[in-house]
C-alpha cells in the first residue's frame, strides 16, 4: 500500500492546486453592486480606441471600419453596460466554481481509493493467511555465478544519471520556467487576464511535480540505494561490466530489452539463502531503467505476470500450465507483489521504474515481495516445461 502514497500524493496536490485555482477566480470575480459601477465608469473613462495596432486620438478616423475615435467610445460604452460587466463576473464566478467542484471530485476520488486499496488489502490478507511456504518441487543449484558481484570489478563508465548532471539541467531550466510563468501570472493578475494566469499556474505545478520526479530518482540512486545496501550487510558496487550478459535474460519486451551490456549502481546480496541483484541499465530506448533479478530456490516453467489493476493473469509467452493454480497464487501477488514480474528456469526477475525511483521502504517490500513469489512459484504443483 506504501508504495501508491506517492501516486496519492501527487493527486492530492493536483486537486488542491484545481480548487485553488477555482477559489482564485471565484475571489477575483466577487464584486460588490458599488464595485461593479465603478469598475465600468473607470474602464469606460480609461477606454483608448485602436486603429490595427496603433492608439488612437480625439478627431481621428479609423480607415478599416471608417468609424471616428468618439463613435468607436461610444460604441464601447454600449456593450461596456453595468448589467454587462455584472453577467460577466457573474460567469466568471460560476466557472471558478465549477472548477473547485473538479478538484473536490478528484480529492474524494483518492480518498475512496485509499479506503478501497485498505480495505482490499485486508480481505486479501485474511484470505492468504494460511498460506505456507513450503519446499521447491524441483530444486536446483543457485546461480552465484550470475547474481554475485565478480572477483575482479571491471572499469566504470560515465555515469548516466549523475545528481550533479540532473540537478543542474533541471534547477536551471525549472528556474527560466518559474520566472517567465511568475511574470505571466503577475501580468495577468495586474490586466485581469485569467485566461492567462490559470493555465500558467496549472504548467508550473506539473512542472514543478515533473522536476521533483527527475531529482528523486537521481538522489535515490546516487545516494539512497548505497546507504540502503549498507544498512543490510548487502555490496554496493558503481559498475558491473558484462551483468546482463551474465544473467542472459530473453532480450525482448517480454523479458529485459537493453541497449548496453553493464549495470550500473549495482546492489549484491543475499536474502533466506537467494542471491538478488539490483540494478540499473539502458533499456531498447536507450533511457535508465531499474530492475531486480532473484534466483529461485526450484525450476519453474515460464511465466509474466502484469501489474495490479492490469488482468494479472499470465501473459503471453507463459506455460499454460500456470492456468491451473494462477487463481490462488494471484492472492498472494496482489498482496505482496503487485508489480508486474517474469520467472523462468531458476530465475524471477522484474523493472522497477517509477517516475521518481524507489525508495527505502520500496526497496524492502520489492526484495520481500519477489523471495515471497518466488518460493511459492517454486513449491507451486506446475507439470514440468521447461
Amino acid at each position: 500500500m506504501h508504495r501508491r502514497i506517492p501516486g496519492w500524493i501527487n493527486w492530492l496536490v493536483v486537486g488542491l492546486a484545481v480548487v485553488v485555482s477555482g477559489l482564485w477566480l471565484v475571489v477575483q470575480h466577487t464584486r460588490t453592486a458599488a464595485e461593479v459601477r465603478s469598475e465600468t465608469v473607470r474602464d469606460v473613462a480609461g477606454y483608448v480606441p485602436r486603429c490595427g495596432w496603433s492608439a488612437m486620438a480625439p478627431g481621428d478616423t479609423c480607415a478599416d471600419d471608417h468609424l471616428s475615435y468618439q463613435q468607436l467610445r461610444d460604441r464601447y460604452a454600449e456593450l461596456h453596460t453595468v448589467d454587462r460587466v455584472a453577467r460577466s463576473h457573474g460567469r466568471w464566478r460560476t466557472g471558478g466554481m465549477v472548477v473547485m467542484g473538479l478538484g473536490g471530485v478528484l480529492i474524494l476520488l483518492v480518498g475512496a481509493d485509499v479506503a478501497r486499496t485498505a480495505l482490499r488489502r485486508r480481505r486479501l490478507a485474511a484470505e492468504t493467511a494460511d498460506v505456507i511456504v513450503g519446499e521447491p518441487r524441483r530444486p536446483v543449484a543457485v546461480p552465484e555465478s550470475v547474481l554475485l558481484p565478480p572477483l575482479i570489478p571491471a572499469g566504470g563508465v560515465p555515469d548516466n544519471l549523475g545528481l550533479g548532471g540532473a540537478i543542474v539541467p533541471m534547477a536551471v531550466t525549472t528556474g527560466l520556467l518559474a520566472g517567465g510563468i511568475s511574470w505571466l501570472v503577475a501580468v495577468a493578475g495586474l490586466n485581469g487576464a485569467t485566461m492567462v494566469a490559470l493555465p500558467a499556474t496549472l504548467i508550473a505545478a506539473w512542472w514543478f511535480l515533473a522536476a521533483r520526479s527527475v531529482l528523486l530518482r537521481a538522489w535515490r540512486s546516487r545516494r539512497v540505494r548505497p546507504r540502503w545496501a549498507a544498512a543490510h550487510g548487502y555490496e554496493f558496487r558503481p559498475f558491473d561490466s558484462d551483468l546482463l550478459d551474465r544473467l542472459a535474460l530473453p532480450d525482448t519486451v517480454d523479458g529485459i530489452e537493453r541497449a548496453e551490456p553493464y549495470g550500473e549502481r549495482v546492489v549484491y546480496g543475499t536474502v533466506d539463502g537467494l542471491p538478488f541483484v539490483l540494478f540499473d541499465y539502458r533499456n531498447g530506448r536507450n533511457v535508465n531503467a531499474t530492475a531486480w533479478a532473484m534466483a529461485l530456490p526450484g525450476a519453474v516453467p515460464r511465466i509474466a505476470v502484469g501489474p495490479q489493476g492490469g488482468a494479472r493473469e499470465p501473459l503471453r509467452g507463459s506455460s499454460r500450465s500456470w492456468h491451473r493454480v494462477w487463481p490462488f497464487l494471484r492472492k498472494v501477488a496482489d498482496l505482496h507483489h503487485p508489480d508486474a514480474f517474469h520467472a523462468d528456469g531458476a530465475l524471477i526477475w522484474e523493472e522497477a521504474n517509477r517516475p521518481a525511483g524507489p525508495h527505502r521502504a520500496d526497496l524492502d517490500a520489492r526484495l520481500a515481495g519477489l523471495r515471497r513469489m518466488g518460493r511459492l512459484l517454486a513449491q507451486a504443483h506446475v507439470p514440468r516445461e521447461l
